[in-house]
């Protein structure tokens, strides 16, 4: 979308640009005329019936991106020998905490695919095809790149770990079914699961009964692969997409979203965490961080737009920032780890370099490589 038409350019484009299904140039008019209408029942009329998408979404889903991609990158984050000053169980608990910003990225992407479809569906081709380019590039250049300078720098990693077999099952999202403990990249074996997501409501979304068959098919698939409930969260998405179309004014959306943060710090708090092993095949990751990531989403969608710069740009680097943050941390934390630093100013250097890697990974390598690979047609109004 033009960035005359609502003057927020790559924000618009990185959701999949659902603001609107009118022309361009009647976007902006339509805009204004949306924002002028007083009541939560004329605005939620007017949304079915033109599948008008206001872009309050997509800045406040472009936000909890970027909150979600820092808070993983705060979990993996090394002591560097930091001793806090808090009780253990409680400095554990707060840490872990960040490991729920995978669970907002899965609720994120439900919520996501069910909005693009709605507003304009495309073929299971095409669909595919889309997310190929969202996910693939990035990915597979951080993976390659990192396992060729581990084989030319490393001894011990040409001796004992250099497995081509690895590399492979990891290139095509099938680590962790292949036998392996995680993917080369370790944030890959979340993208293992988006995959099966996308692949999933791509055999379905030419049904009528897309909604219940998709969902039905990920419950299925979380009993089969041995109870990985982590999977339900992508319905969890689905279903907080259609609670938002179907109207929530505001300040219900103050409210919900309030909650979902207060009852996911507080599961953290009170020592609800799991240990990563057992997190995936355990329904109380689904009850502590799925549900709460859950109303985080549905509210954030449904409250007022928090304009911000910052969180836009953080919001279409989150997915660079995710896939890179790992080899950046291990690439840093010997050279840091060496030096006289204090540990808080040594995590503070490492987290900074996380994010700018991050941005500009995004900037001079996703952004390019997504242009070059877009397809050259897609359905009016539509990009990846």
């Amino acid at each position: 979308m033009a960035e005359h038409t609502l003057g927020k350019g790559e924000v618009e484009s990185s959701i999949l640009s659902h603001s609107t299904i009118l022309p361009d140039r009647h976007t902006g008019s339509f805009f204004i005329f949306l924002r002028r209408l007083n009541t939560t029942t004329l605005r939620r009329n007017f949304v079915k019936m033109t599948g008008y998408t206001a872009p309050m979404v997509v800045a406040n889903i472009q936000a909890l991106r970027a909150i979600a991609a820092l808070a993983v990158v705060f979990f993996h984050l090394p002591t560097f020998g930091y001793e806090s000053p808090l009780p253990d169980p409680l400095h554990g608990n707060l840490v872990e905490l960040g490991a729920s910003g995978v669970d907002v990225f899965f609720v994120i992407s439900g919520f996501i695919m069910s909005l693009s479809f709605d507003r304009r569906p495309v073929t299971a081709a095409d669909f595919a095809r889309n997310r190929a380019v969202r996910i693939i590039p990035i990915y597979w250049c951080i993976t390659l790149l990192w396992w060729l300078w581990l084989v030319a720098t490393s001894e011990y990693f040409r001796d004992a770990h250099m497995s081509v077999g690895h590399l492979l099952a990891s290139l095509f999202f099938v680590a962790q079914p292949m036998g392996y403990a995680e993917p080369f990249i370790q944030p890959g074996w979340t993208l293992e699961y988006e995959a099966l997501f996308y692949l999933i409501f791509a055999c379905f979304s030419a049904s009528a009964y897309r909604n219940v068959l998709i969902v039905g098919t990920l419950i299925a698939a979380a009993f089969l692969l041995g109870g990985h409930f982590i999977m339900l969260e992508f319905g969890l998405g689905m279903l907080a997409y259609h609670l938002y179309k179907a109207g929530m004014s505001e300040r219900s959306g103050v409210i919900v979203f309030g909650t979902g943060i207060v009852v996911l710090v507080m599961t953290s708090v009170l020592g609800f965490n799991l240990s990563f092993e057992d997190s995936l095949t355990s329904w109380r990751r689904l009850m502590t961080w799925g549900l709460p990531a859950f109303l985080i989403v549905l509210g954030a969608a449904s409250m007022p737009a928090v304009p911000s710069k910052g969180l836009a740009l953080l919001g279409d680097a989150s997915y660079s920032i995710y896939v890179s943050h790992a080899v950046t941390i291990i690439a840093l934390s010997g050279v840091i780890g060496s030096t006289f630093m204090h540990p808080l100013a040594a995590q503070a250097v490492c987290y900074t370099a996380c994010v700018v890697f991050g941005i500009l990974t995004y900037r001079w390598l996703e952004k390019p490589l997504t242009a070059a690979l877009k397809p050259t047609r897609l359905p009016a109004g539509v990009t990846s």
